[in-house]
């Protein structure tokens, strides 16, 4: 929840976020989030950056800047696939999803 600070208040430099929830949740959040996250890594690549802990889109773009920058000064070619995945998830079966991630070990209990 963004919280005014001071200022301009159409800059979103002059906000903060608040956490608006008890310690409670705050603390099975951070228990289920270490818990996949440990369940997750042997799973998932070590190219994917969403969804990780200390990645972002930030560092996706980082990486893919240097691998660009590499290929131009070693006259290499660089290809690029852009994809919008925006309506993908909308049409997941998630029977089938739930039986994959018990397949991988991510059960009722995680």
């Amino acid at each position: 929840m963004p919280l005014f600070k001071f200022g301009n208040r159409n800059d979103a430099c002059n906000y903060r976020g608040i956490s608006v929830l008890s310690a409670i949740p705050k603390l099975m959040k951070n228990i289920l989030t270490k818990s996949i996250s440990h369940q997750a890594s042997s799973v998932l690549s070590s190219c994917q950056h969403g969804f990780r802990i200390s990645r972002s889109t930030i560092t996706n773009l980082l990486e893919f800047t240097c691998l660009v920058n590499d290929a131009f000064r070693g006259n290499g070619q660089s290809d690029t696939v852009y994809s919008d995945f925006s309506k993908a998830f909308e049409k997941v079966n998630h029977t089938l999803l739930m039986m994959i991630l018990d397949l991988y070990g991510f059960s009722n209990s995680v």
